[in-house]
């Protein structure tokens, strides 16, 4: 049987090599300073080597629409899932009479546009209704993958808030729920030493992850030289 491979996997090859050419060199664990390119820097550019993101997110990032990004990564490396906030120009018109309709009309938050590890191209928008955070998950096909809402912990199912209690040191914030077709996930934010962490738990109690959000900054190229001749 076929495996299929995350498309994320390469863009987690491309990561590493941008961290491997700031490494000092350390003879005792192998690593080599960074190798000079014709252009005087030392940022590696093999163009047989260079990985992509999905063409989906790419686009986004060189939209004018384009505020941030975000990327989601496994304990192993592999990138799982990459999105990216716009503003509201950044979303196709489609999508907000479908938000009208799930969600109902608030105070808009925020638009994203993602890709999840199994290629799954979604547009995401999140609201304040009636003082209270929803959020919707739209594939391109036009079907809802799901609708986020907050949720009451002291309601939480047994199996739930048993898998809760067993993170270690973890004061959970609020909890959100999102449910779609055969979908049910609960995910609480909270601290863990201070530091923001989120969990995600399935409907059954099984404790799928649990992730630490770290500030970082992306940087995406408008323009390259072009290739010298040879």
């Amino acid at each position: 049987m076929m495996t299929r491979r995350s498309p994320f996997l390469f863009a987690a090859a491309a990561l590493s090599l941008c961290i491997a050419a700031f490494a000092p060199f350390d003879s005792a664990q192998g690593r080599q300073d960074p190798k000079p390119v014709p252009n005087g820097g030392s940022e590696p550019q093999n163009a047989a080597s260079a990985q992509k993101f999905p063409k989906f997110i790419m686009d986004a990032l060189h939209s004018p629409h384009a505020l941030r990004g975000k990327i989601f990564v496994a304990r192993d490396g592999t990138i799982e899932r990459v999105k990216v906030f716009v503003r509201r120009e950044g979303l196709p018109d489609w999508t907000h009479p479908i938000a009208d309709n799930k969600l109902g009309k608030g105070q808009e938050v925020a638009y994203e546009i993602e890709v999840y590890g199994d290629g799954t191209e979604v547009y995401e928008i999140a609201r304040l209704v009636e003082g209270k955070p929803k959020k919707i998950s739209i594939r391109r096909d036009q079907q809802v993958r799901y609708v986020e809402t907050l949720f009451d912990k002291a309601s939480l199912p047994a199996a739930v808030a048993a898998s809760l209690g067993k993170i270690e040191g973890f004061q959970v914030g609020e909890v959100r729920r999102r449910e779609g077709d055969k979908l049910t996930e609960y995910h609480a934010v909270g601290l863990i030493a201070g530091v923001p962490h989120r969990a995600m738990i399935r409907a059954d109690g099984t404790l799928q992850s649990v992730s630490r959000h770290l500030p970082a900054e992306m940087e995406v190229a408008v323009s390259t030289a072009e290739p010298a001749a040879k």
